[in-house]
């Protein structure tokens, strides 16, 4: 069992270079997605990891995202060599030891690890806007204004747009666990289909949407599971997932999942010190 980690980072180069230490391992290959306006220099990085070329600037909610993931997911494939390509982000953290994850990977036979919801009613309805109205996710002002009144108008006029091809769309986390299976139908559906890829442009926060629909109406809908295996706090009910630190650990372990997250240099040192010992008692 082989598997590639794909750390998509854009702050906190101390705590990414931890991270990239934890997952020493002979049969884990690791690659770094660094956003290209963090300033982080790679050098100062554990140069263990593979850095993602080209880079980018990645801005949050915008198809910028997707692009930085289809380059990683391209030159991981072209590297070859794995069997499951896990996707976290610079403030993810280990639960497992890397012998307990490549084990479960193995035993798991193929199946992908993704949370989704269809978004419509009894899934995640209060996300379907991002899909049936188009957005402008750049940084011009003024096409921003212009997309925000083209959906005004639309809803004023009862109009929504369908997806391609009749496909149902699907959502969820943009953290989750890849066969290599699932990893080569991706890219060969974005190759063949580039009006769904321009389609996905103008969605909201399509880095949670994009992949999830492909699978989710793919031939290969009966090997995802809905579990990403993240133990994640939203128990604060912001936008954002509770930052977890020591106070956090017991329920981190009895939760049985793989990774946690959120991780931060000024919450989470003493948590990540005791998730170390704990894998290394593992």
């Amino acid at each position: 069992m082989k598997l590639a980690v794909l750390i998509q980072a854009h702050k906190d180069p101390e705590i990414i270079d931890r991270l990239i230490r934890t997952f020493e391992h002979p049969d884990i290959s690791v690659y770094l997605s660094l956003d290209l306006k963090s300033g982080i220099d790679p050098a100062r990085l554990d140069p263990r990891a593979r850095l993602i070329q080209p880079q980018r600037n990645i801005y949050w909610g915008s198809f910028s995202w997707v692009e930085s993931a289809l380059d990683s997911f391209a030159q991981i494939e072209r590297d070859g060599g794995y069997d499951y390509l896990m996707n976290i982000s610079g403030q993810d953290y280990p639960v497992w030891s890397c012998a307990r994850i490549l084990r479960f990977l193995d035993e798991a036979r193929g199946k992908s690890l993704v949370h989704f919801a269809e978004l419509a009613p009894g899934g995640w309805p209060e996300a379907a806007d991002r899909v049936e109205f188009p957005h402008y996710t750049g940084t011009s002002r003024v096409r921003l204004a212009a997309s925000k009144a083209v959906r005004g108008v639309m809803r004023a006029l009862g109009v929504k747009r369908g997806m391609p091809g009749g496909m149902k769309p699907y959502g969820g986390a943009n953290w989750f666990t890849f066969s290599r299976e699932a990893v080569a139908y991706i890219m060969d559906f974005v190759a063949a289909n580039p009006s769904y890829v321009e389609f996905m442009r103008s969605v909201s926060i399509p880095d949670e949407v994009i992949f999830h629909t492909i699978l989710l109406n793919s031939p290969m809908r009966g090997s995802i599971v809905n579990d990403n295996h993240r133990y994640v706090d939203w128990s604060e009910r912001l936008p954002n997932p509770k930052l977890l630190g020591r106070g956090d650990y017991e329920a981190i372990k009895a939760s049985g999942k793989m990774l946690c997250r959120k991780v931060d240099p000024k919450t989470s040192l003493e948590l990540m010190d005791l998730l170390d010992a704990g894998r290394r008692d593992a």
